[in-house]
């Protein structure tokens, strides 16, 4: 099953190439590329294609489905496709401007694999001079056919997939940075909620899936802090903050602010502000 609809405008460019001999025995050679201004309307509908195939957007947004996985492709992101099952791809903007290579030789299924171990996703490039430069210098190889075009376009392409590669480690760090923060953000709001209760690790944790010892760490990155002595801080400020503005007994503001007893809590007082809770009140009120 295919199906093409090759809504493209005049300055666009194809190259093909009819690898032979030398090419067929490196790690990766190429059978086409181009420089594509797709139209609205602009479809690549493929059951299979014994290639795998770069898509570098650099202008308008396109789309991508293999197999399970849909994605969108904005301007500087780079998808990695294997052509070996149903895939498809088309334009979503009126005008989108892309790169395209498809590529063979017996290193692209590890390279494929180790930029993607599990769903393909679209890379956000960071290389983006740097990968467009290969390109350039990859489809020039293309308009010969000797032997150095050969070993070049090879080493080329090495070059352009260990750009998606290192752009995909950084896109995975930034994406796991951003959900540490969210989970402590959480914690933090679960803290400032419940810290009149008696509260454990393990209550902080309930929602968040990691473990107590990379959350710690993660927590104290973000804080300074460890979730236990946060929590500890807020409910000494919250006392100091009854301190000044009731005339609720110590052992009361104790019991409100989640301390185990009044002995505990005058002693955590004394530790974080260098003051009984006594000395505290009567300094403000004073």
């Amino acid at each position: 099953m295919s199906r093409y609809q090759e809504k493209i405008t005049d300055q666009s460019i194809w190259l093909t190439a009819a690898p032979s001999g030398l090419s067929l025995s490196m790690p990766f050679f190429v059978t086409e590329s181009g420089h594509f201004f797709a139209e609205k309307g602009y479809l690549v509908r493929r059951a299979e294609h014994d290639s795998f195939l770069l898509l570098y957007t650099l202008g308008g947004c396109g789309a991508v489905q293999s197999g399970t996985a849909s994605l969108q492709l904005s301007e500087g992101s780079a998808v990695f496709v294997d052509c070996h099952s149903f895939h498809e791809y088309y334009a979503l903007s009126e005008c989108w401007e892309f790169l395209w290579i498809h590529i063979k030789g017996n290193a692209a299924d590890v390279f494929f694999h180790t930029l993607y171990p599990h769903d393909i996703f679209a890379v956000s490039v960071r290389e983006t001079a740097v990968l467009k430069q290969h390109i350039d210098t990859l489809q020039e190889q293309m308009r010969h056919n000797d032997i150095t075009s050969c070993i070049t376009g090879s080493a080329v392409i090495h070059e352009i997939l260990n750009v998606l590669i290192r752009s995909s480690l950084v896109q995975e760090q930034e994406k796991k940075s951003r959900q540490q923060s969210d989970a402590v953000g959480h914690v933090i709001a679960f803290i400032r909620s419940h810290y009149s209760e008696p509260v454990t690790i393990d209550d902080m944790l309930e929602d968040i899936p990691v473990s107590r010892y990379h959350f710690i760490r993660s927590f104290k990155r973000i804080t300074g802090s460890t979730p236990y002595h946060y929590l500890l801080s807020y409910r000494i400020t919250m006392a100091k903050t009854l301190l000044r503005s009731t005339e609720q007994s110590v052992a009361e503001i104790a019991e409100n602010c989640g301390f185990s007893d009044t002995s505990n809590f005058i002693t955590h007082f004394r530790k974080y502000t260098g003051q009984s809770p006594l000395q505290y009140r009567k300094y403000f009120s004073g």
